[in-house]
């Protein structure tokens, strides 16, 4: 099975394909340009010791070849590139939301104004099949994930409306060392999640630290 990441040249989206190739599965990195999307691979593949696990192409093509995509875009792209790959994916692909609506005005954190109840509400809604999203990854500092030597010791909560889809992404990431999924219901949960992804950059840079997450104690 190959997975793809849209928009995987971005710190968060190489991180996550490091994360997935280094946990044995076969990783395809997408991109606007061809050029940009091969060399990345190179480089990936040359931090994991050689070998060819990751492929790059156009994101496109990527979406064509993929069981299941990672959004790893800016949330402000992320509606072109999903509009744009949905007619090259097949009706059975699983699309994972590791966005977040957020912007920064004068230093401060705010949530971006939607016309949905969440990003990955409004996202789902330009799918054929809305269900066929999921969110996962948006509490995990992108920077922690391109450390891949490092665990992420935190959990990783899942939603969806598709109890399948939720199941297939978990056993993805829980082959990641350090992790633990968490089933957080229905997509409308992405609602807390991207708040609480908001209220862990705060934390960050109040407490000038990178790679604050959660775990839940007593699950």
């Amino acid at each position: 099975m190959t997975l793809g990441v849209l928009a995987g040249t971005g710190q968060e989206g190489r991180g996550i394909a490091l994360r997935l190739a280094g946990a044995g599965c076969e990783v395809m990195v997408g991109s606007r340009s061809r050029s940009r999307a091969a060399g990345t691979a190179s480089e990936l593949n040359r931090l994991l010791g050689g070998g060819t696990h990751i492929r790059g192409s156009l994101n496109r093509e990527v979406a064509a070849q993929s069981k299941v995509l990672f959004l790893a875009a800016p949330f402000s792209a992320a509606a072109d590139l999903v509009s744009g790959c949905t007619p090259r994916a097949a009706p059975e692909t699983t699309w994972v939301d590791v966005t977040v609506p957020v912007s920064f005005d004068a230093g401060r954190i705010r949530m971006t104004p939607l016309e949905a109840a969440s990003g990955s509400e409004q996202l789902a809604a330009l799918l054929p099949d809305p269900g066929a999203l999921v969110a996962a990854l948006k509490t995990v500092p992108a920077r922690l994930l391109e450390e891949v030597a490092a665990p992420l010791d935190c959990d990783v909560f899942v939603c969806g409306n598709s109890g399948r889809r939720k199941r297939e992404v978990a056993q993805v990431l829980s082959r990641w060392p350090g992790v633990r999924t968490v089933d957080a219901g229905r997509l409308d949960t992405a609602r807390t999640l991207e708040r609480m992804s908001a209220l862990l950059i705060g934390i960050n840079r109040r407490y000038r630290v990178h790679e604050s997450r959660f775990r839940v104690v007593g699950l």
